[in-house]
């Protein structure tokens, strides 16, 4: 009996001490930067900064995060799931890659126009958008995200 006592004594300050009343604090979206160009396609990233005051950490999931150029869907931003530390600053890379075919063909013009419009303006505006989702347990939060960059070339 005495043992069952310091048993739930034991799990109800344990329970007490991890702090899960406030889910973590999105910060920003840092700058998009491309990370490598070639003629069949576009690799560029960005991280998602997050503050997390909690004691316990938990896991930050992707939620079908679409990418545009110049306002028109070319892709979308498939990554792995994040363990989040707790009582840290972190950020979540978010790293994505689509076919130069699509930039180029997305005013629905020939191929030659679009080329000479894009060394024309030697840049792009790319724009990322969707959820990340804070999950530890049953506890579900999500934060959406809306970030633009020009890309230059």
């Amino acid at each position: 009996m005495k043992s069952l006592f310091t048993f739930f004594i034991l799990l109800s300050l344990t329970l007490v001490s991890c702090k899960l009343t406030e889910r973590p604090k999105f910060v920003l979206v840092d700058k998009i930067e491309i990370q490598n160009i070639s003629s069949k396609e576009v690799n560029f990233k960005a991280n998602a900064i997050f503050e997390n005051r909690n004691t316990i950490g938990g896991q930050i999931i992707t939620d079908s995060i679409q990418v545009f150029a110049d306002n028109v869907w070319i892709g979308k931003i498939n990554t792995q799931d994040f363990n989040i530390p707790a009582k840290d600053t972190f950020s979540v890379p978010l790293q994505g890659h689509f076919s130069t075919s699509k930039l180029l063909n997305q005013k629905g013009g020939d191929l030659l126009s679009s080329v000479i419009n894009i060394f024309n303006k030697r840049k792009v505006e790319l724009t990322i958008r969707g959820n990340l989702i804070f999950k530890k347990g049953l506890f579900k939060y999500k934060y959406h995200i809306n970030k633009t960059n020009n890309i230059e070339f």
